[in-house]
């Protein structure tokens, strides 16, 4: 399986440079998750304005994290918009995390703002209120690290609802077999968020920091979101294949 990483934004250089870049956390989350196969991930820096040759170069396509918002005039964001309606158009699979998953909303025809709830920090339980046939039956909840201010306030047509919550009604959701996208990032680590908070407080506000470093000794399932991840593009894969 060849999957693509787009890496959307850098981590913040006030952070320990110790600490893995977005590319490196996706890579040690899903590659041994890979069901009964190998993975091959090639990373491009579409935030510097690199992208694919082509959208057939790879089986699918992660989209990543990024402190800039999908609504912002940046470079990147048009081409990007671009790239993930191609894909679209052409079944080939995407799945998107935070930014990616804002992203390819927008992208779809959903709408993103800054919430006006202000930051969703630290680990969260939300509702999981449909499943697909890639993910797990079982626990109605899932665990899940979260950094943002955006949110998807409009899902795109035909979009499923598969998670939510007061705060962040739209945290997770899928298009057909070909879109799976979730708010909140099973590649992290609570490390990393504690870096975090360390260098964001100011931004993001004492009680924010104070509830999100508490929040950090609870249970992440970011390892159960990387199984539907990786379950999701085998899926993809196994029927783009049938079909040719």
């Amino acid at each position: 399986m060849r999957l693509a990483i787009l890496q959307t934004g850098h981590n913040n250089p006030a952070l320990p440079q110790t600490l893995r870049a977005y590319p490196q956390m996706f890579k040690d989350l899903l590659a041994p998750l890979a069901p009964n196969q190998d993975v091959e991930f090639t990373t491009y820096r579409v935030v510097d304005g690199e992208f694919p040759s082509d959208i057939h170069d790879h089986d699918g396509y992660i989209i990543t994290g990024s402190r800039h918002g999908v609504y912002e005039d940046l470079p990147f964001i048009a081409p990007l918009m671009r790239f993930i309606q191609d894909c679209f158009a052409h079944n080939i699979p995407q799945a998107g995390i935070c930014f990616g998953h804002q992203a390819l909303a927008q992208a779809l025809g959903g709408r993103v703002e800054k919430s006006t709830k202000g930051w969703g920090v630290g680990i969260r339980k939300v509702n999981v209120v449909k499943t697909t046939n890639y993910m797990e039956e079982g626990s109605d909840t899932i665990d899940l690290i979260y950094v943002h201010q955006d949110q998807v306030l409009d899902l795109p047509e035909n979009a499923v609802h598969l998670a939510g919550d007061e705060f962040c009604p739209n945290a997770a959701y899928a298009i057909g077999d070909t879109v799976f996208s979730v708010q909140g990032h099973p590649e992290f680590d609570k490390g990393y968020v504690h870096e975090l908070l360390a260098i964001r407080g100011k931004d993001m506000g004492a009680e924010t920091c104070k509830q999100a470093s508490a929040s950090l000794a609870g249970d992440h399932e970011g390892i159960r979101v990387g199984k539907w991840i990786m379950a999701f593009f085998a899926q993809a894969l196994a029927k783009n294949t049938t079909a040719q």
